[in-house]
């Protein structure tokens, strides 16, 4: 399929090593997404839009519930993710300490044996997985991980076989994948109960980090923060299948300074990206060193100010579902496993959970999708 906003590619790689191959192998996420709401805009039946470049539903962020932090307390910062039964896990300003949150937003419980090298030792978080299980993995960059109890109870730790970073993960099914650094790439490795499985897979190289995302009727995806390509693997084993390619001109790689910072799929089939990129309208920037020692803090000013954020969402197959453009990063969802978003409240105190809403727009027909 060729398209003036997306093009596919690896046609060849999907004849060799894609045939006979569902994307999604018929695993289930684990999601606990529900029936969508009566006003959800109806994308899967939509016609392509005339502008290729034109989303085809609307897009609204709606607050579930806050975890409420505090002064004199427990302050929820990134990550963030929900467990299968409701409550929330959240890393904190404190070195070696989590949080988990009720459903109603109250703090539970802190977990973590504190700053270390030792077992369920950790300086800060990087993200979370839970087990099948529903043990809680946490993972801080690092080959070492550390399983706790959701009641935060410390259960082991254990070392991923490689020698790298770790930079993220995905849950598919009953399994874990993550992302991590061998030699000079980022490779695949899963994660199923006791077992750590090398999956033989490049990611890509470590110039850039490397990101995955994965759901029930979307398949394991992977990508690189500095493009805005992502990569379809076939489950199970990892092999590459086919890549989805958009054209932006706001995307443009290293030189640009664009970048992913959110990477996630969903149980509505939807791949999402998250993209901070250059204000189109901003003048040049200074170079850091060009900024006298007494200017740094302005310096940093100025980059949160002249940079933009850029929430799109697409099919497996390419359609553009949904995009917004944020002109401040304070504003920003950020995705978290369970088809939800977070973000952090102007006080940095508290996170408010949230769901992304694809409302209907009166300027986009409706009607039968015809395959090209």
């Amino acid at each position: 399929m060729a398209h003036s906003m997306r093009v596919r590619v690896g046609t060849a790689l999907i004849v060799a090593v894609g045939v006979g191959c569902s994307p999604d192998g018929g695993k289930s996420s684990g999601s606990s997404a529900q029936a969508l709401p009566a006003e959800e805009c109806e994308w899967q039946s939509a016609a392509e839009p005339a502008d290729a470049d034109a989303a085809m539903c609307d897009l609204e962020f709606r607050e579930i519930v806050r975890l409420e932090g505090s002064v004199d307390g427990v302050a929820p910062v990134r990550p963030a993710r929900v467990l299968r039964d409701g409550k929330y896990v959240t890393g904190t300003y404190s070195r070696g300490t989590l949080a988990l949150w009720g459903q109603d937003g109250e703090l539970l419980v802190t977990a973590g044996r504190g700053p270390g090298e030792g077992p369920g030792e950790f300086a800060f978080t990087q993200s979370f997985a839970q087990t099948p299980a529903g043990e809680l993995l946490v993972f801080t960059g690092l080959p070492l991980v550390h399983q706790y109890s959701t009641t935060g109870g410390f259960v082991r730790s254990f070392r991923l076989p490689a020698l790298g970073t770790q930079s993220s993960e995905a849950t598919y099914g009953d399994e874990v994948i993550v992302s991590v650094a061998a030699d000079s790439s980022w490779r695949a490795f899963q994660l199923d109960g006791d077992s750590v499985r090398a999956l033989g897979v490049r990611l890509g190289s470590r110039e850039a980090l490397s990101v995955l995302a994965a759901a029930e009727g979307v398949g394991v995806w992977s990508a690189n923060t500095d493009s805005y390509v992502f990569r379809r693997h076939e489950w199970p084993g990892g092999a590459l299948m086919d890549s989805l390619v958009v054209m932006r001109d706001w995307f443009q790689g290293p030189e640009r300074e664009s970048h992913l910072v959110g990477f996630q799929a969903d149980s509505r089939g939807l791949i999402w990206a998250v993209a901070s990129v250059p204000d189109p309208n901003a003048p040049p920037r200074r170079h850091p060193l060009d900024a006298p020692i007494g200017d740094l803090e302005e310096f940093e000013a100025e980059a949160i100010r002249d940079r933009d954020t850029m929430i799109e969402a697409f099919t497996p197959a390419g359609w553009l579902v949904a995009s917004v453009r944020f002109d401040s990063f304070r504003d920003v969802p950020l995705p978290m496993q369970g088809d939800l978003w977070y973000r952090r409240t102007p006080d940095e105190l508290s996170i408010v959970v949230l769901e992304a809403f694809l409302v209907k727009r009166s300027d986009v027909s409706v009607g039968s999708r015809q395959e090209r």
